[in-house]
């Protein structure tokens, strides 16, 4: 961060609040005491966010931050924003890149802290937010990451607040793991080393998270740290669907790396619809493969729809998905009766009533007798007769 103690400029007329009147100019007065941190903001087309994200950061008043932001040519006004606070920024540029991803993995090329993340050009750091997980961090080098908590941000009002989580212990956890990316700081060596699986477009958070938590630690603390937006333009609200068939994907790899296992055979087919390139992870000591299957079935089946999800989003209509659903089933009975022993029954119920209810209604009568044959129950017939009413 150039030394720049002079205020930031003038925030635009009617702004007011943080981040548009703020702390201290980070960068002025450099103590190499606190651990280097590494921001970088990849934007292209955000004019309408980009200039609170920006002062969010600079304002934090943290002694040792360098600040880089890779626009991809955006057309819209964001480069004249980003060029007023070229004296308090080490780098930027305005090019076009190959996607979110390929811009983070320019800015952490020029990175140069010990502590790295990168926040989104419609999100933005709340006061302090680096001091809070800086001061976390000291002395601890088994963490791998540190991460606090984010408030979402909807249509201008801060609301619900979430953290990380990762239950089960490690590595099974990183079956559910549940990721607070704006909220977190990475450690700069492994994120190099690794760096973003470009042709992830979705989940490269999640890939990256697991390589880094396969070798330490996850450090959290109970501070909120960042502001999450909901906007018509985000992924999470444009493209919610396709998040599904990644998460699988990552997964699936993920189980593969860790376990010699035929029951993925039936899973390859899936796989292969994604186009990303198979994902290798390895884990810095043994692991037990009983537990992994575990988490992983439960988490393709018990906890969560995934697989049917990501069947959806591959297929994109679900009078293919469901066939295909009740044929991997049929295809995995062996393992999964395996892993679940006497309580295959209630799991295979669970399953096909939670992919009914992902689509709101009887999608698929084969599915829906199967669920009454698999566990005949009163809580099951009543689920079944309200998807029924929706039909």
């Amino acid at each position: 961060m150039p030394d720049h103690p002079q205020p930031l400029p003038a925030p635009p007329p009617g702004k007011s609040g943080w981040p548009w009147i703020g702390f201290e100019v980070s960068g002025g007065n450099r103590d190499a005491s606190w651990p280097r941190i590494s921001i970088v903001t990849p934007s292209y087309n955000q004019a309408a966010f980009i200039e609170e994200t920006i002062r969010s950061v600079l304002l934090q008043g943290y002694p040792n931050l360098q600040y880089i932001v890779i626009d991809g040519g955006s057309t819209d006004g964001s480069v004249d924003i980003i060029q007023k606070y070229t004296p308090w920024i080490d780098y930027w540029e305005s090019t076009p890149d190959r996607g979110q991803s390929h811009a983070i993995n320019k800015g952490l090329s020029r990175c140069n802290g010990e502590w790295f993340n990168w926040l989104n050009s419609d999100d933005y750091l709340f006061p302090g937010a680096l001091q809070f997980l800086a001061s976390s961090i000291r002395d601890q080098p088994q963490v791998m990451i540190t991460a606090g908590r984010t408030r979402n941000l909807r249509q201008g009002e801060l609301r619900e607040s979430y953290g990380c989580r990762l239950s089960q212990g490690r590595p099974e956890g990183l079956f559910s793991l549940g990721l607070n990316q704006p909220g977190s700081l990475l450690r700069l060596a492994p994120v190099r080393e690794c760096g973003l699986t470009e042709e992830l477009h979705y989940t490269m958070d999640l890939a990256l998270w697991i390589r880094l938590l396969l070798q330490g630690e996850l450090k959290l603390i109970d501070h909120e740290i960042a502001a999450y937006r909901y906007h018509e333009n985000s992924k999470t609200c444009s493209a919610a669907d396709v998040f599904a068939p990644e998460e699988f994907s990552v997964l699936h790899d993920l189980f593969l790396s860790l376990v010699s296992s035929s029951a993925t055979e039936a899973l390859r087919r899936v796989r292969a619809l994604c186009p990303a390139p198979q994902l290798a992870f390895t884990a810095a000591s043994p692991v037990n493969t009983t537990s992994i299957t575990r988490a992983f079935f439960d988490r393709l089946f018990v906890t969560d729809s995934l697989l049917f999800r990501a069947l959806r989003g591959f297929l994109k209509d679900d009078r293919r998905a469901f066939p295909e659903f009740l044929r991997l089933i049929d295809c995995l009975r062996p393992v999964l009766q395996s892993v679940y022993a006497g309580n295959f029954a209630a799991v295979e119920s669970r399953a096909l009533l939670h992919a009914l209810q992902e689509t709101g209604r009887i999608t698929s009568w084969p599915a829906a007798r199967r669920v009454l044959f698999a566990a005949r129950t009163p809580a099951t017939v009543r689920a079944l007769l309200r998807l029924w009413l929706k039909s």
